[in-house]
């Protein structure tokens, strides 16, 4: 009798400990909140309607007509604030969520330039010399310049070069490149028979880029 009851006293008790540890370990939730105001860059006024996202995820919130936003009740922690809205570049901001505690955050959104993808494109003739061989036969080698002066990659081009000879007309001659990056150059060089003639000029007659 006495062996059996030592033994359930000690049930009892080792399930009251798990039960407390349990409880210990939940706890109650951590919460605070977050009070912010997105601003144009350039006039300071409040923007509205943008959208603000959290990473890690909780709620998401739009500003309204002066700019504001809330995040309430939110569990306590560090966050990564993403502003977002077309016309104006995407502004992120980290801040840290207090227990019992309202952050404070401004947020300031640059609105984009009309022309930052814009794509563009030029082409030029560096030098040409005139080239006779052993038997007679002339030819032009031309040196040329393919540029990236836009924003993003042009993927496709072609430059159509003009030669203007001494005898026998014009002649035409084009080149085609791929993948060209902002700033890159494509430089490179061509010949072209001439069956007896000069060059007197070689210029650029037309320059097309897939946009």
């Amino acid at each position: 009798m006495y062996r059996f009851s030592l033994v359930a006293l000690l049930v009892v008790s080792i399930t009251l400990v798990l039960t407390g540890c349990k409880d210990a370990t939940l706890g109650p939730e951590v919460i605070g909140g977050i009070e912010g105001v997105v601003l144009d860059d350039e006039t300071e006024e409040g923007v509205q309607n943008v959208e603000i996202t959290t990473s890690p995820a909780s709620d998401v919130v739009v500003t309204d007509a002066e700019g504001r936003f809330v995040f309430s009740e939110i569990e306590a922690g560090d966050y990564n604030l993403r502003a977002r809205k077309s016309g104006y570049g995407t502004r992120s901001v980290s801040v840290r969520v207090r227990e019992n505690r309202t952050s404070p955050v401004t947020l300031f959104l640059e609105e984009e330039d009309e022309d930052a993808n814009e794509r563009n494109l030029t082409a030029e003739v560096t030098n040409f010399i005139n080239r006779t061989d052993n038997n007679g036969a002339t030819s032009v080698r031309v040196e040329y310049r393919v540029r990236n002066t836009g924003n993003g990659t042009v993927p496709e081009y072609e430059v159509t070069f003009r030669i203007e000879a001494s005898e026998g007309g014009d002649r035409l001659h084009q080149i085609q490149g791929e993948m060209l990056r902002e700033e890159q150059s494509d430089v490179g060089d061509f010949v072209v028979e001439l069956d007896g003639a000069d060059a007197l000029e070689v210029q650029v007659d037309e320059l097309w880029f897939e946009e």
